[in-house]
């Protein structure tokens, strides 16, 4: 494969460039009328397809306006009275009172009609009775049996009343010997009585719905109008002069893949289709129940000639943009190249030698300026080469003199090295017995240091110790308190067992009394038996009652013998408490002296420790002064050494800076020899120059 290789001497014009930079903005204007028409050509095509949805929303709110209006009104003929007397009472009636009956019905739904301008006929066809109709010529006895055979009729029997929208009944239509011009739409209630049952039927007026369908204009070619359960297309096709009227042709939606997908959808949409070959926008709304489907067709040229001005206008300017870009470009290209051949042809003479070039030009743009910088240039290095002609001569005779200074210089610069040397080993001396200061002076510190560490631990422990001290003071507080309080509880117990004793001499008082008291009931137990005994027979119930009372007197007895005895019992144990009561007493009257005691020590050793600690304080305070004044001291011999330090470096580095100095000595003299010769060979070359 032969690669290609880019020839870095082949000259590339700006024009070249420019154009290249113009064809891309060129490109760019396109790029940016194309995606404005398409952003456009987007918006208004949403916009159109919105338009074209609202209204048809508002045509399905306008029909189910329409389709309520009329089926209540049968609705409310089905429940009125006229209708109910006839038709499920005196339909079987006689002849003059059955046509009354029936004129009243017929003089309602003509009081309906006249009421809705919209109501084109209206039929009751009843499976008893008399027919009903606007037409003159009436319709034929046993009609319902007929009309009930058809297959939208049909399906409408049941056990209760149901009603729905058809597009044509061709059954009446074929009795009564008319077509399905005459109205646009139908509505067929089959009404359910106890006694009877028919048909209701109310024919929309199509002068009515073509008005109706008026506000349905999209453009030229489209068609609006709805489709019946049963199929049939009601439609306006919009002409050339914006006028609908009533399409007439074959079937649009009925049949189409499109419409049969769609005429069961409980919600409205819309897609885009083919219809004979062309494409439409196609917009549906179902109506009420479904039995009506509103269905819209607008052809995508008419949504797309809407576009065609500001495509007209879009290519319009990107055409003007491109042209004056290209013109733009020309002309800029033409003048920047005219501008740089002639600096180019100056530079170029310049450049041989003929520096007496002037670039002359008219131009007041960057360009004017850059001739003019240049001219200036040009002067300038015409005036510099003659400077440099007169230069070159005193810088050969310069020259000569910078040798001979030079050797001179070199010579000097040997002594100061020596004298330096000297200066250098004497201040080596001076900075090593400064070390040793330094060294004597560093052990001294380190052991004030050392004793200065050592006292701090002393007070840290001293300080310790008297915080310990003061815990201890506060809790022999917290003893001797509490040793008061017990005595004080101590008291009032020894009270208390006082109160327990007098208690039980009380009981003992209570339980004399108890026993007196159950001597004198077993006696008088004792008396009632001997007195039962003497009764007989009759006092046997008193015997029984005085040998209970006998036996309660000796449980009595009993009892204040166990209560002597726990009495007894307690007044043992109350001396017992009592005694050790008050030895606890005077155990904590002396406990509370000698807490009172330790305490005084406490705040004693507590004051003492703070003396030691301030005593150590001071000390610490002497010590800090002495680290102070050393590090003063080991500051001002650092210093010295720092200074015989820097004192070295600085002699060191200005024998290195003269020995520096007499080797550029050295070659001032190579360079002023070189300088000499190249001065006379840049007085010849300059002698080639025409100024």
């Amino acid at each position: 494969m032969k690669k290609f290789i880019r020839n870095p001497n082949k000259e590339k014009k700006i024009a070249t460039s420019l154009m290249q930079f113009f064809s891309i903005s060129i490109a760019l204007i396109i790029i940016l009328g194309i995606t404005c028409y398409s952003m456009a050509s987007n918006a208004v095509r949403t916009r159109y397809e919105n338009a074209v949805k609202s209204a048809s929303q508002s045509m399905q709110v306008t029909m189910e306006l329409l389709c309520d209006s009329v089926s209540s009104k049968m609705i409310e003929l089905y429940l009125g009275d006229e209708f109910n007397t006839y038709y499920n009472d005196k339909f079987d009636a006689d002849a003059a009172e059955a046509a009354t009956l029936a004129s009243d019905v017929s003089e309602r739904l003509i009081d309906i009609k006249a009421n809705m301008n919209y109501l084109e006929t209206y039929y009751v066809i009843p499976e008893k009775g008399k027919n009903i109709c606007t037409n003159v010529k009436g319709l034929p006895e046993g009609m319902y049996k007929e009309f009930a055979a058809t297959e939208g009729a049909g399906a409408l029997i049941a056990k209760r009343t149901k009603n729905t929208w058809m597009g044509s009944h061709e059954l009446i239509d074929q009795k009564l010997g008319k077509g399905n011009d005459d109205y646009a739409l139908t509505f067929v209630m089959h009404y359910v009585l106890n006694k009877n049952q028919g048909y209701l039927i109310a024919d929309v007026s199509v002068n009515y719905m073509e008005e109706l369908l008026q506000i349905m204009q999209f453009g030229k070619g489209s068609y609006a109008g709805y489709v019946t359960s049963d199929g049939r297309e009601f439609l306006l096709q919009e002409t050339k002069n914006a006028v609908l009227q009533r399409y007439a042709g074959d079937n649009l939606f009925v049949g189409n893949s499109f419409y049969e997908e769609t005429k069961d959808a409980k919600e409205g949409g819309s897609d885009y289709v083919k219809v004979n070959g062309k494409k439409y926008l196609y917009v549906y709304e179902p109506v009420g129940k479904g039995d009506i489907l509103i269905c819209t067709l607008v052809p995508e040229s008419t949504i797309v000639s809407a576009l065609s001005a500001i495509r007209i206008v879009t290519v319009l300017i990107v055409l003007l943009a491109c042209a004056v870009a290209f013109l733009a470009g020309m002309y800029l290209t033409k003048s920047i190249s005219s501008a740089l051949n002639q600096a180019c042809e100056a530079l170029a003479g310049a450049a041989e030698g003929d520096l007496s070039q002037k670039i002359t030009s008219k131009r007041r743009d960057e360009f004017g300026k850059l001739n003019g910088a240049m001219n200036k240039m040009l002067d300038g290095i015409r005036g510099l080469l003659s400077d440099n002609q007169k230069f070159g001569q005193r810088v050969v005779n310069l020259s000569n003199d910078v040798v001979g200074s030079s050797m001179e210089i070199g010579d000097s610069m040997k002594q100061v090295v020596e004298s330096m040397n000297m200066v250098t080993r004497e201040v080596d001396n001076q900075a090593g017995q400064t070390e040793q200061g330094m060294t004597r002076i560093n052990e001294f510190s380190d052991k004030i240091n050392s004793i200065y560490g050592e006292s701090e631990s002393m007070v840290s422990k001293t300080e310790e110790t008297l915080n310990t001290v003061e815990k201890g003071k506060d809790i022999v507080g917290n003893l001797y308190e509490k040793s008061e309080d017990t005595a004080a509880v101590t008291s009032v117990l020894i009270e208390d067992i006082a109160q327990v004793e007098e208690q039980s001499r009380n009981i003992e008082v209570i339980m004399k009394t108890i026993e007196e008291i159950a001597g004198q009931t077993n006696l008088l137990s004792l008396n009632a038996y001997i007195e039962a005994a003497r009764a007989g027979e009759s006092g046997r119930g008193f015997s029984v009652v005085a040998e209970e009372i006998r036996k309660l007197a000796e449980q009595s007895m009993d009892a204040g013998v166990r209560v002597r005895g726990i009495v007894t019992d307690i007044k043992d144990i109350t001396n017992k408490t009592g005694e050790s009561a008050k030895k606890t007493e005077m155990f904590l009257r002396e406990q509370t002296t000698a807490l009172n005691e330790t305490i005084e020590m406490f705040g004693t050793i507590s004051n003492q420790v703070s003396g030691l600690v301030t005593a150590i304080r001071d000390i610490q305070g002497n010590m800090s002064g002495m680290v102070a004044n050393k590090e003063d001291v080991v500051m001002v011999m650092q210093s010295i050494s720092n200074i015989a330090e820097e004192i070295v470096r600085s002699v060191n580095t200005v024998s290195e800076v003269v020995n520096d100095k007499m080797q550029q000595v050295d070659m001032l003299v190579s360079n002023a020899e070189s300088l000499n010769k190249e001065a006379e060979e840049l007085s010849r070359s300059m002698e080639k120059f025409k100024v």
